[in-house]
């Protein structure tokens, strides 16, 4: 298999320009430039997973309240004020701010990422009315859904600007959208809370595509997300659980966590999953969904906190992409050989050969993980 390079004459190359058991100067210039291109690709890629501080939408006293993200400790009102009115839906946006559905007022506000201070009402208009939950999709525009007309809006990413009814009733019978998340396969899957159904919409178009889950009368699913497994987790309501289904095919894998009247959802920076019920976020082991512990309980905290209608962890995730993958793993194996000062002649060879295992390596991984990307995302609530 080819790796952009050809790895015997690379190796035979070396071996001419080896002067005793000392490096020659060319060799130490390209041992020098892949190590460095090495470190820019470490430098210049996030880490897998960034953890940050839990956001918290304070339904009923209308702010957002932030908590330490490693022990849960209150520390302060993030964001309230500017017509923020019943905030259920929040998510951190690709420029970082925080987005904030204002259900009683009929808007999306933006905030500075870092600061809580207001910067301006991002989104409004296009029939929105009742927004509750809210994500970033692939193209980079903001979906919402529009519990009282029964739809989900989009809206460009960067402008706030109406663009369309993405997803509606129409042959599905969307009836009080809640949650909404798009999958591992690109399309959008919204919670339709009065019909105890989730339904699934092309992810371009929009066009109704199945009735991916069909609940029973205690059903009620208030929010859903994708997890690190790739399956699909909703908050059912009534049956005070989370419950848990095979991505592809929405077949029924079990109650993976219980709880009293769970909310909304989130997997932490940590894999495990935060679920919000009353006064209280609960934390839930991310492989069992065993119980770990009370993560936030206002009775406890100091924070004043009512309905916490949604969740959202801040900070960035990003995985570097397979070419710097594969930059890292030549410089590692380069400046190793360099290190140990090997004394057979073809040590540049074998660097190559290590490098060319590495690639295949990385294709391997790439072909074994699921396809599209599974995206942190909050909750809302009826």
């Amino acid at each position: 298999m080819q790796h952009g390079f050809n790895v015997v004459p690379f190796g035979a190359r070396a071996k001419s320009y080896r002067r005793g058991n000392r490096l020659h100067w060319l060799e130490k210039i390209v041992l020098a430039f892949v190590a460095s291109v090495a470190v820019i690709g470490f430098a210049s890629s996030s880490a897998t997973a960034v953890s940050g501080d839990l956001f918290v939408s304070n339904l009923e006293v209308n702010d957002v309240l932030e908590y330490n993200g490693t022990t849960g400790a209150f520390v302060g009102v993030f964001a309230s004020g500017s017509g923020l009115s019943a905030p259920a839906g929040l998510v951190f946006g690709p420029n970082g701010n925080l987005f904030v559905t204002s259900s009683n007022s009929n808007e999306v506000l933006e905030y500075d990422g870092t600061t809580g201070a207001f910067i301006t009402t991002f989104a409004s208009g296009g029939g929105l009315r009742g927004p509750q939950d809210l994500t970033f999709g692939p193209n980079g525009d903001l979906f919402v859904t529009s519990v009282v007309t029964n739809e989900v809006l989009e809206y460009n990413g960067t402008t706030g600007a109406f663009v369309t009814s993405f997803a509606s009733t129409g042959g599905a019978g969307l009836h009080d959208p809640t949650g909404l998340a798009f999958g591992p396969n690109g399309d959008l899957f919204v919670a339709s809370y009065l019909t105890n159904q989730i339904l699934e919409y092309n992810g371009v178009t929009g066009a109704y595509v199945r009735t991916f889950i069909v609940g029973d009368a205690f059903f009620a699913p208030t929010d859903l997300t994708f997890g690190p497994n790739g399956n699909l987790f909703v908050t059912s309501l009534f049956s005070n659980s989370v419950l848990e289904y095979d991505a592809a095919t929405g077949t029924p894998l079990g109650t993976f966590a219980s709880g009293t009247l769970p909310i909304s959802l989130v997997f932490g920076p940590n894999g495990n999953l935060f679920v919000s019920h009353e006064l209280q976020v609960l934390e839930y082991n991310g492989t069992t969904g065993a119980f770990v512990t009370t993560f936030v309980d206002s009775f406890t905290s100091g924070s004043f906190l009512e309905t916490p209608a949604g969740l959202a962890f801040s900070g960035v995730s990003a995985v570097p992409e397979p070419p710097t993958l594969i930059l890292v793993g030549c410089g590692v194996a380069l400046l190793a050989c360099a290190l140990s000062r090997l004394k057979t002649e073809d040590w540049l060879g074998d660097a190559a050969n290590s490098c060319a295992t590495f690639a295949h390596a990385r294709e391997s991984l790439d072909e074994a993980r699921p396809k599209g990307e599974v995206r942190d995302r909050v909750g809302a609530v009826k």
